[in-house]
């Protein structure tokens, strides 16, 4: 779960999914050249939806707060 702001970051590629944190983190300049490495630790929006980088099935579904605050969440799920 994140913020949608952060959301569309990862959405926009200023962001990748940590696969060791499970989190959202900036795109710096080592994230970028492991990523140019084919390590694949970190994932991009379209990389995570993408069967071929991750074996499973992809969800997304969001959730707006009283306070009018709207959190995403995303995930996987399935048998790989």
């Amino acid at each position: 779960m994140c913020m949608e702001s952060d959301f569309n970051k990862w959405v926009a590629g200023e962001f990748v999914w940590s696969r060791w944190e499970d989190e959202l983190v900036p795109i710096t300049d080592e994230i970028r050249k492991s990523m140019e490495e084919d390590e694949r630790e970190y994932l991009t929006y379209k990389q995570f939806n993408d069967y071929d980088y991750i074996d499973y099935e992809t969800f997304e579904d969001s959730y707006t707060t009283p306070n009018g605050e709207t959190v995403k969440s995303f995930g996987y799920y399935g048998h790989d």
